[in-house]
């Protein structure tokens, strides 16, 4: 309504890294329009210090993926040793890894934007056929571990069950409440294949090449594989299987994606605190805490809010 009116519309979700927000200007803030400043910070290298600040945060982020949640959404088991033991993965194997991230079936109905399959379930049972004809070759799936903290409505794994009474041998499953991080599941693979999660970024950041079939607003930047149909989704599998398709992943442009999105975007908010998205305390003193130059996060949220400023947080590392 404000749109159509001529209002400008600045709207304000919860960021990825730490207790900070991002704003979004005249769209809303759940669609591929996100963080359309893409195409200028694209082209800004990351200094040396900025890319220590991204190393350090995705090694903290891989146990605590949401800081402004409880502990009970946090991970523990990164050793590889563990995860084979977990999932079953054999020591050696002859051909390729793919690790596969499914979305929480809520959020990628959200999510999705494009649809190379009907649903993402679809997506996982055709996987596991197209893998179970070539035993030399491994799938560890990675049930989404918001499937147990948020009591899932349509959970993957009695679906999976139902579709497969026994699951192929070079198939494995590591259920929700492993404790088990993504990034561990990563390093063992040579591919994942990605929803719309953002585990494609950090996957992409860490040099792991990345199949998003599901669209969203990290597909189209330039650093994954975005797959339009089922058709080529299994042509790319075929010939990543074969060897005849192995594309140069790049890692640059993927690390300064990651920047972007979980540091230029986010600004960080220090006047309350946040658990399980409530606020839990306020941090100030008196209201001239937010006064002009007392700091910075007020003063870029106050001059993108009046005067259409991009909101974009100066962080240099440091």
């Amino acid at each position: 309504v404000a749109a159509r009116k001529g209002i400008p519309v600045d709207c304000v979700r919860a960021a990825l890294r730490g207790y900070s927000i991002r704003f979004e200007y005249d769209r809303p803030p759940n669609t591929m329009l996100l963080m359309p400043e893409w195409e200028t910070w694209k082209n800004i290298p990351l200094t040396a210090a900025q890319e220590a600040a991204l190393d350090e945060y995705l090694a903290r982020r891989e146990k605590v993926p949401f800081e402004y949640l409880g502990t009970e959404w946090q991970a523990h088991i990164d050793d590889e040793q563990e995860v084979r033991r977990h999932a079953g993965l054999p020591s050696q194997v002859a051909g390729r890894i793919f690790g596969m991230f499914p979305n929480v079936s809520f959020d990628a109905g959200l999510t999705s934007t494009t649809v190379a399959f009907s649903d993402a379930n679809q997506w996982i049972a055709e996987t596991i056929s197209f893998i179970a004809n070539r035993p030399e070759h491994h799938l560890l799936i990675k049930v989404h571990p918001a499937e147990c903290r948020r009591n899932a409505q349509d959970p993957l794994i009695p679906y999976l069950r139902r579709r497969f009474p026994s699951l192929p041998a070079n198939v494995h499953l590591i259920p929700p409440d492993a404790g088990i991080t993504a990034r561990a599941v990563t390093r063992l693979s040579d591919w994942a294949l990605v929803y719309t999660s953002t585990v494609s970024v950090e996957a992409a950041a860490t040099g792991k090449p990345v199949m998003l079939v599901g669209g969203g607003w990290n597909a189209g930047r330039g650093f994954t594989h975005d797959m339009r149909s089922a058709g080529e989704y299994f042509e790319r599998l075929s010939g990543i299987c074969s060897g005849q398709w192995n594309p140069v992943h790049p890692l640059e442009l993927a690390r300064r994606y990651a920047f972007a999105l979980f540091f230029r975007s986010n600004i960080p908010i220090n006047h309350y605190t946040v658990l399980d998205l409530n606020v839990t305390s306020l941090n100030i003193d008196s209201l001239a805490d937010l006064a002009p130059g007392r700091d910075p996060s007020m003063d870029i949220i106050c001059r993108g809010v009046l005067l259409d400023e991009p909101m974009e947080y100066p962080f240099n590392g440091k």
